[in-house]
């Protein structure tokens, strides 16, 4: 059964906002903290993934969206928990990193440009 799908935009906050920040962490569109509050980077980051899959960027999370970003038939038990993804998780802490070495260290990959 398909979990509902609240629309989301600027100002709201809690789990809904947390799903989708993780979702946008997964597909590459968010580089911070999954942190349940919907601000200016998480509008941003809608608007960038809203643009990629040819929607209008508009920042608001509607039914389009999700039924995009989720699949249309999504579950609670088949969305996305960044937790169960500790290597995305870390390679999204660093995705705006000018080096992939912070990255390589945490994996303890030595690059040898310390």
């Amino acid at each position: 059964m398909p979990f509902d799908q609240p629309t989301i935009q600027f100002g709201d906050a809690g789990s809904e906002v947390t799903r989708l920040q993780e979702d946008l962490i997964a597909v590459g569109c968010f580089s911070e903290v999954a942190d349940g509050s919907f601000g200016q980077s998480t509008v941003d980051a809608v608007m960038l993934f809203q643009e990629a899959v040819g929607l209008v960027a508009s920042g608001i999370v509607d039914e389009a969206t999700w039924s995009v970003l989720e699949g249309p038939e999504a579950s609670e038990e088949r969305s996305i928990d960044i937790s169960d993804l500790p290597g995305l998780t870390l390679a999204a802490s660093h995705a705006s990193d000018e080096s992939a070495d912070a990255y390589l260290a945490d994996l303890g990959v030595d690059t040898g440009n310390n």
